[in-house]
């Protein structure tokens, strides 16, 4: 399962993997395009993931989890992502890092940061359906720019996320390693 699939990049790397996968996303257009690539995917929300309890060999969950504002809200994503993994099944989350590379193009000097985030007007959402462009700004070349919350990550700071969602899972999971890669903080468990 990829727990907030976006357009099922990571969906369809695990089927050339010949590793069924069923993505959740809460956007019903990005959910669109995966469906359209002839992936499997639900609309739904990180938070309550409409999927039943230990049913997953393989739980991930990429570049989501930074989005929510409040470490409660993480910690629920974490939960629900442990909830559907089955006993002895593998997760792996990640996050944007603090730390970024040398010479990379972000610095974050807080760990709640808002990000400029571009998307081609014609990949905007009808505003008569969503109204997710009130804040934007339109560049001359047709972009949209919004402001997107990211939360950026310490190390062992998704390790403590998945120890007490295991504790209120009543789960025996496991960190398997958690580090730092290309700007991410990435965690692997069983």
């Amino acid at each position: 399962y990829d727990v907030g699939c976006g357009n099922g990049k990571y969906l369809a790397q695990l089927d050339q993997l010949s590793a069924a996968g069923v993505g959740v996303d809460m956007c019903e257009s990005l959910v669109g395009i995966c469906r359209k690539r002839s992936l499997e995917a639900v609309i739904g929300d990180a938070l309550v993931v409409p999927l039943r309890s230990n049913a997953a060999d393989l739980v991930i969950s990429i570049a989501v989890i930074h989005h929510l504002s409040t470490r409660e809200r993480r910690q629920e994503v974490v939960e629900e992502v442990v909830r559907v993994l089955r006993p002895g099944g593998y997760g792996l989350i990640t996050g944007w890092a603090r730390e970024q590379p040398q010479g990379g193009r972000r610095r974050f000097e807080r760990d709640d940061v808002l990000i400029s985030w571009q998307m081609p007007k014609r990949f905007a959402p009808d505003q008569t359906q969503d109204d997710t462009q009130g804040d934007a700004q339109e560049t001359k070349d047709g972009k949209l720019i919004f402001q997107r919350f990211c939360h950026v990550f310490h190390p062992g700071e998704l390790t403590g996320l998945l120890e007490s969602a295991a504790k209120v899972q009543k789960s025996r999971i496991q960190v398997v390693r958690e580090y730092v890669e290309v700007g991410n903080c990435c965690l692997e468990f069983r």
